[in-house]
């Protein structure tokens, strides 16, 4: 059996699924998810996966857990060996993330694993793209405002383009650990989208409406800023994404997926060369055939 720890916002939680779910194929094994780590979890916006797509992954169960891991299957035990990497005490089934980039070890693991961390790398599902690509299959079906985008989306030759900002500026907790990707990113990424296709249509998603109108909104017609997805309807915005040509994602793994969900051969992807503040920068999360400026 393979289970996977959900936790975060709605990117990561869909890292997590997709690194568990393809490594369950591979072993040809069950595969459940444990969200008990939501449990007072005030962050974003809980557990997203089977309210946003068309899937209902089974719930790993106290007697799942403990079969994998025996006494360390307690929640606290479980956030206490991750967090301190204690190697020599866990559970052979234990599998927690030793650093952000690939890791090969976890492809020799066997068919019984609990997976704790994040696990951000296409690598560790390249082999099920098709598969997990299925699995996220949004649930309903546009309405609306939504539905208006959309069909300007799919009748033009059109540009996702994500600012992150919300959390990334008003929580102190992340003062140094994102890097907030500036001006110049953006229009250096517009400026290169527009060598390879002039008639580009850039449609701007951002949990800031001002700033994107500041940066933004003296362009002209063809830019438009999506805005009006907020709260639980926040994912609908990663669905308009996946519907463009091409994509200027930010530090995010939201924009992330709406880039990747996109199937298209021929789309360029730009993504911001640094992911984090500091030096440290993951070698593994950006795909090779995306353009980092």
């Amino acid at each position: 059996m393979i289970i996977s720890n959900l936790l975060g916002g709605l990117g990561n939680q869909m890292f997590q699924y997709a690194c568990g779910r393809a490594m369950s194929l591979r072993q040809h094994t069950e595969f459940k998810v444990a969200i008990d780590m939501f449990a007072g979890y005030t962050l974003h916006h809980g557990y997203e996966l089977p309210r946003v797509f068309n899937l209902t992954p089974p719930l790993a169960s106290r007697d799942d857990l403990r079969l994998l891991l025996g006494w360390q299957h307690s929640r606290g035990v479980r956030r206490v060996v991750a967090k301190l990497r204690w190697k020599a005490l866990a559970s052979r089934a234990f599998c927690f993330e030793p650093h952000l980039d690939y890791w090969p070890g976890l492809a020799a693991h066997g068919p019984d694993a609990y997976l704790h961390g994040y696990f951000q790398s296409e690598r560790y599902f390249a082999d099920a793209t098709t598969q997990i690509r299925s699995d996220f299959t949004f649930s309903t079906a546009l309405a609306g405002r939504n539905a208006a985008v959309a069909e300007r989306i799919v009748t033009s030759n059109s540009v996702s383009m994500h600012l992150r900002r919300g959390d990334y500026v008003s929580d102190k907790r992340n003062a140094g650990l994102f890097a907030v990707c500036d001006p110049d990113y953006y229009r250096a990424a517009m400026a290169l989208l527009l060598t390879k296709h002039p008639e580009a249509s850039f449609f701007v998603f951002s949990d800031d409406a001002t700033y994107a109108h500041e940066l933004f909104g003296s362009m002209g017609a063809h830019v438009q800023i999506v805005s009006h997805n907020t709260g639980e309807d926040s994912h609908n915005d990663m669905r308009l994404m996946s519907l463009c040509r091409h994509h200027v994602i930010a530090n995010s793994t939201f924009s992330w997926w709406g880039a990747w969900l996109d199937a298209r051969p021929d789309k360029l992807v730009i993504a911001p060369r640094r992911w984090y503040g500091g030096d440290m920068q993951p070698a593994d999360l950006i795909p090779s055939s995306w353009v980092r400026l």
